[in-house]
């Protein structure tokens, strides 16, 4: 059989050139329990993981109760992930820090496998053959694109919106819809006769951080005084809309309303009061708890007066991330509740953004 599914974690080792064959042990969930007089040492483990929205490190069980790091600590060959949603979905995670070969599976390969453990008879049990070949490339280069409408005058301040372009699969909510609205952003202000436009607006698409190296978050860094020069207002175009998806009896469903976003607002009272009613106006959700989040902007965010609104639901990072799943009118609502935010804004000066 094949595990039709099988995606490495991002960083993962590779097998031996020769690959592996080794027993297969299921220890559940992976807490301690879980592992108590049980011997992994050599084998490929199956962990079952539990999918939660929230912080992409802890959007997983297996994370989160450290069962990743228990199976290496305990001498397994193999580990592989099984995300418990249902169909057969594939989910490429970051990197878990594991030192073996670690792969995630979708719950129908995770079942395959858990009806042969079962059917094996005691003594004999079932083996995985895997073979994961690895290399990473050096000397790689990207680039960073921009796009600017020029305010009114020449040294005007400039609102800042940036997305990265980078994704895993279809990324449809991880980073497509980010870099849509930041393009239809641009669009919307370049409309705006040029002797009325207070402040420039700029678009700054990163490679992102889908890498080891997190690129784009390091770019932003490194050239964050040239970025951030003049700027009033930054905004991140980051995962900026996904249906609403949960449980129907044995399945997954999608609904035509958008899922709650984390959010932040670094800035005055002013600019949150601004950005709540603009969100409340364009009906979008978000948990009722403002977050300190970043994404791609994590590293200046602090800097000036920001803005972050990102959802983060249990298909991101995978191939069931696709356009289907983004509600057309939701990531319109939340392009103009940005755009609206930006024109009342426009109205305050620098220090009436900032935070006292």
């Amino acid at each position: 059989m094949t595990l039709a599914s099988a995606s490495p974690t991002y960083a993962s080792p590779g097998t031996p050139s020769e690959g592996l064959d080794v027993e297969l042990i299921d220890v559940g969930l992976g807490m301690a329990t879980d592992f108590r007089g049980r011997d992994v040492r050599g084998k490929a483990v199956i962990i079952h993981a539990i999918p939660r929205p929230g912080i992409i490190s802890l959007m997983r069980s297996a994370t989160l109760r450290g069962a990743i790091a228990r199976s290496g600590d305990e001498g397994a060959a193999a580990i592989l992930i099984v995300i418990e949603l249902p169909g057969n979905i594939e989910t490429l995670l970051y990197s878990v820090n594991s030192a073996v070969p670690t792969l995630a599976l979708g719950s129908d390969d995770g079942a395959t496998l858990q009806r042969m453990l079962a059917d094996a008879d005691v003594g004999e049990p079932p083996r995985l053959g895997l073979r994961l070949d690895v290399q990473e490339v050096e000397g790689l280069t990207t680039a960073v694109v921009f796009g600017v409408v020029p305010a009114a005058t020449e040294d005007a301040e400039k609102v800042v919106i940036v997305a990265h372009r980078d994704a895993f699969f279809e990324g449809a909510s991880d980073n497509a819809a980010g870099v849509a609205m930041a393009v239809e952003l641009v669009e919307y202000f370049s409309q705006v006769p040029r002797s009325q436009r207070r402040r420039a607006v700029e678009v700054i698409g990163t490679p992102g951080h889908h890498n080891r190296a997190r690129t784009g978050q390091a770019w932003l860094e490194e050239n964050r005084e040239t970025v951030l020069r003049n700027a009033a207002l930054l905004f991140n175009a980051e995962h900026s809309a996904h249906a609403l998806v949960d449980h129907w009896g044995a399945a997954l469903h999608a609904t035509n309303s958008l899922g709650p976003f984390d959010w932040n607002v670094n800035g005055s009272t002013a600019l949150l009061e601004i950005a709540n009613r603009s969100f409340d106006e364009f009906g979008i959700p978000r948990w009722a708890q403002m977050r300190g989040l970043g994404g791609e902007i994590s590293r200046i965010d602090d800097l000036v007066p920001s803005i972050n609104l990102m959802h983060a639901g249990v298909l991101l990072h995978s191939n069931a991330e696709t356009a289907e799943a983004i509600p057309a009118a939701g990531l319109a609502a939340t392009a103009r509740a940005y755009a609206k935010i930006i024109d009342e804004a426009n109205r305050l000066s620098l220090s009436a953004l900032v935070s006292q």
